[in-house]
């Protein structure tokens, strides 16, 4: 059977990370900020945008947070913080005291953290739906996958089935008109063609043909036996397999468990051979060894026509 190849998902290659942070988060934040303070100090007043409304670092903080995530928002935040501060502290006046001036120097800092909460959890839900949603797509390949591995594999046992019924009917075709010619051969031709024919239709390792005499069986071909083998060449009338094959005319069968106590470990199917025009048994079939996916009900049922 062919075996199917596997589906292979598609896997996230590893984001590289600074301290926890993506990377990509950071150096952007921190060339933005670069960008935004190189600008500052080159073309305006230098104090760092304090007078302008919205400040210009906003949108390194909302960016950083709606693309990255709390985080990162958090990072920008911070990094935002130091550079508009880091020796950029502006004078308090006398008419302020010191909670007035604190407020004034962290109310645009504490803003920012407070956006990229906001902002970065917003990002965190739809960074979990997504997740959620390539999880759901994974399983469904998954399912799909198995579904068509379970399709091909019944498909091709089908195919299997069909040849091997098509190749039995075919077999029991052969074996009806095989022995249907034997009739007109002499007792001779006909041991030697049956043993042919025996050999080819049901394709046993080990069977013997066995011809009555008197109230006795004795072996007349041995095919395929060896030295070790220890199967009888002589059944006389007080033997289970006698009485079954001979008195009862039974084609006996290991796949019964009376029948496997009958043959008692001397095969796996015996029959009688019986003459169609005066219905005398004159001898008995049976095969000793042959493949355990052969003794099937076709073979059994083609040995019965044999």
């Amino acid at each position: 059977m062919t075996q199917i190849e596997p589906i292979h998902q598609f896997t996230k290659p590893p984001r590289p990370t600074v301290l926890g942070l993506r990377r990509s988060a950071v150096l952007e934040t921190l060339f933005s900020l670069a960008f935004l303070v190189a600008l500052d100090a080159l073309a305006l007043s230098g104090t760092r945008y304090w007078a302008i409304n919205p400040h210009p670092f906003w949108i390194v903080v909302l960016f950083i947070a709606c693309k990255y995530g709390t985080r990162e928002g958090l990072m920008a935040a911070l990094a935002a913080s130091v550079a508009l501060l880091w020796g950029n502290l502006p004078e308090q006046s006398l008419d302020q005291d010191s909670y007035d001036y604190l407020l004034t120097v962290l109310k645009m800092p504490l803003l920012w953290l407070v956006a990229a909460v906001g902002f970065g959890e917003l990002r965190q839900m739809h960074i979990r739906e997504r997740e959620l949603l390539e999880e759901a797509v994974a399983g469904a390949q998954e399912r799909e996958h198995s579904i068509a591995q379970s399709y091909d594999w019944v498909k091709q046992l089908k195919d299997q089935l069909e040849l091997r019924v098509a190749g039995q009917l075919r077999s029991a075709i052969t074996t009806y008109r095989a022995a249907k010619k034997m009739e007109t051969l002499s007792p001779s031709e006909a041991l030697q063609a049956l043993e042919d024919l025996v050999s080819s239709a049901l394709s046993p390792q080990e069977f013997s043909i066995y011809l009555l005499n008197d109230k006795s069986l004795d072996v007349s071909v041995m095919h395929g036996w060896k030295e070790s083998d220890t199967w009888k060449r002589h059944f006389d009338q007080n033997d289970p397999l006698f009485q079954s094959v001979i008195g009862q005319r039974e084609v006996v069968c290991v796949a019964n468990p009376d029948q496997e106590r009958t043959l008692s470990s001397q095969g796996l199917i015996a029959g009688p051979m019986i003459d169609r025009d005066s219905g005398e048994v004159v001898g008995m079939l049976k095969i000793e060894k042959m493949n355990f996916t052969d003794l099937h009900l076709s073979n059994i049922q083609a040995f019965t026509t044999i």
